[in-house]
C-alpha cells in the first residue's frame, strides 16, 4: 500500500471555526484538497480516546461529529481536536488504512501521531 496515502503535518495555529475544533496537527493540503479526496483522520475525543475515521469531505464530517450527527461514539463523546490527517489516493485505500489503524493499540496510534518511529517499530515487532 505504499504510495497510496500521504501524511501532512503543520502548526497548531489553524482551527476549524465552522466545526468548533482546534487542531493539534493540520494537514497542510486539506484546505486545497477538492471534495472527493479521501482522508483518514484521527480525532482526540473529550474523554481522551482516539477516534479514527474516513471521509471525502473533511469539513462537513467534522461539523457532523461536533453536532453529534456523525456516529454514536462522537454523539456520546464529542471531539476535542484533530490529531492527524492522511490523504489517500482513493476511498478504498482510505478504508483499508482506517481498518488497519483501528486494529492498532492506543500506544501504537499515539506513537504514529507523535512521529515516534522507534516506538512504532518496537510495537510493530512485538506482535
Amino acid at each position: 500500500m505504499s504510495g497510496s496515502h500521504s501524511t501532512r503535518r503543520a502548526s497548531t495555529a489553524c482551527s476549524w471555526p465552522a466545526a468548533g475544533i482546534h487542531e493539534a496537527r493540520e494537514c497542510a493540503h486539506h484546505r486545497s484538497a477538492s471534495k472527493g479526496t479521501s482522508i483518514v483522520y484521527f480525532l482526540r475525543l473529550r474523554s481522551g480516546c482516539i477516534y479514527v475515521g474516513v471521509t471525502e469531505d473533511l469539513e462537513q464530517r467534522l461539523r457532523n461529529h461536533v453536532s453529534g450527527q456523525a456516529c454514536r461514539t462522537t454523539w456520546f463523546d464529542p471531539p476535542a481536536s484533530i490529531l492527524r490527517l492522511e490523504c489517500c489516493t482513493s476511498l478504498s485505500a482510505a478504508r483499508f488504512r482506517e481498518a488497519q489503524l483501528k486494529r492498532w493499540s492506543r500506544e501504537k496510534k499515539e506513537a504514529l501521531i507523535e512521529g515516534d518511529l522507534d516506538t512504532l517499530r518496537a510495537l510493530s515487532q512485538s506482535r
